[in-house]
């Protein structure tokens, strides 16, 4: 008795059972699989030369970029509070730039009778 068997039909079964245990092997190591995926998707770098990964790096731009609107947030809603406060230091130090330059001029005035007031550009 002979059987005659076509390629075809021995080549869906090798597969047909190759893909069977694949994927039962797959199945049964599924959770380290999944971390080990996980940490090369965690881990890959642009480049060779990077000491960061690609994950650091958006993660660091994301923070960087909460933080800046956060603060941007707190500066207009300090906006006012901050104007008043430049203002009173202004006023402060005014007074004192306004003495500072009349003590000047007295000073120049008792070493010599000339004043010259000079604000720059060409004389």
């Amino acid at each position: 008795m002979e059987i005659k068997v076509d390629n075809d039909s021995i080549k869906k079964i090798v597969e047909g059972t190759i893909k069977a245990e694949v994927a039962k092997a797959l199945s049964a190591q599924s959770p380290y699989l999944i971390g080990k995926l996980a940490e090369a998707a965690l881990n890959e770098k642009s480049s060779s030369y990077q000491r960061e990964s690609i994950f650091e790096a958006k993660l660091r731009e994301a923070l960087r970029k909460s933080a800046l609107e956060a603060a941007q947030e707190w500066l207009d809603e300090q906006k006012v509070a901050i104007a008043k406060e430049v203002r009173k230091r202004l006023g402060k130090r005014s007074g004192d730039l306004v003495k500072i330059i009349a003590d000047q001029l007295v000073a120049g005035l008792r070493n010599a009778p000339r004043v010259r007031v000079w604000f720059g550009g060409e004389e």
